[in-house]
């Protein structure tokens, strides 16, 4: 990297913190990944830890950063912006501090600056900007109240389906195996025990959520109605931000480790998507959320 001048975007996500730094001509010039970064779901103590880290890299780096975007889940929170820039500046980070909610480097990556992103990853949102700076969102209102379709929500349900089947109320299903394997038991003893231990985060619970790939393979009925259950929540998201800012005609990507390696619940929500919005253009995010918060960061400091 040259000793030019560059900016930082963080991405503060539930499972884990992307840093891309680019220069003005919008050229990417360092990346690195840090552990989770959500300031209503981690300890203020890790929150100080993972900007330190980033704070240690960017110091590292040669040239001088210009500024950093640091967008994240949970920055509405009051003592949010004062605790992030508190923990950059006691590791020696000097550049101006933009702070962001994640969703907008989301779309900024995604689409650029018009259209709608709905994320599904360690939680879910639907978020959107129209052509004349308008914005909406549905959801993202956390694990214990909403983030519905996310890869909490499928986690959860896993171990819904395998207590149901116990109960006599829902189907035997494999995934009840597959938990077995994948966390020693599945007995519903060990099950509340896992869920319910000290310090259990909510990307472990988000983590079961790679379960429902095996059984979907074997037509399990209890994973085909998590998959149906998850698609259609997400798609309640979109149409009140499509419809509450003349998107319908627009660009929708589609992001997060849920659509991206659910098949069952990609491929259900683009049916639904497209057969309420038949113009609506659906795609992959062109560039990642840090992405979108460094190109937020460039327009900001380097303009």
């Amino acid at each position: 990297m040259s000793a030019a001048r560059y900016v930082a975007g963080l991405d503060g996500g539930g499972t884990k913190t992307a840093l891309l730094c680019m220069d003005a001509a919008g050229a990417v010039v360092g990346e690195n990944t840090f552990g989770p970064l959500n300031v209503n779901g981690t300890d203020w103590a890790d929150v100080r830890r993972v900007l330190g880290e980033v704070a240690a890299f960017l110091t590292a780096l040669p040239g001088e950063c210009a500024g950093l975007t640091v967008s994240a889940a949970g920055v509405s929170n009051p003592q949010a912006k004062a605790i992030i820039e508190e923990s950059l500046r006691n590791t020696g980070c000097s550049a101006p501090i933009e702070v962001r909610g994640d969703q907008e480097s989301a779309l900024r990556g995604a689409v650029g600056p018009m259209g709608a992103v709905l994320i599904a990853g360690t939680g879910s949102i639907c978020y959107g900007r129209n052509a004349i700076g308008r914005t909406a969102r549905c959801g993202g209102w956390g694990h214990l109240l909403d983030d519905e379709g996310s890869g909490y929500a499928v986690g959860r349900d896993i171990l819904r389906a395998v207590l149901y089947a116990v109960d006599g109320r829902g189907p035997q299903t494999m995934l009840t195996g597959l938990l077995a394997d994948k966390l020693g038991s599945a007995q519903p003893a060990d099950i509340i025990r896992f869920v319910y231990a000290p310090g259990r985060s909510k990307r472990e619970i988000a983590a079961l959520a790679e379960l429902l790939g095996p059984a979907l393979a074997e037509s399990d009925a209890a994973a085909q109605r998590i998959a149906i259950s998850a698609a259609d929540a997400l798609a309640t998201l979109c149409a009140p931000v499509l419809d509450g800012l003349g998107l319908q005609a627009g660009e929708l990507a589609l992001a997060g480790g849920v659509l991206a390696h659910h098949e069952a619940i990609r491929d259900r929500l683009r049916s639904q998507l497209t057969d309420k919005y038949s113009t609506l253009s659906i795609i992959q995010p062109r560039h990642s959320a840090a992405w979108g918060a460094a190109d937020y960061a460039r327009e900001t400091f380097l303009a």
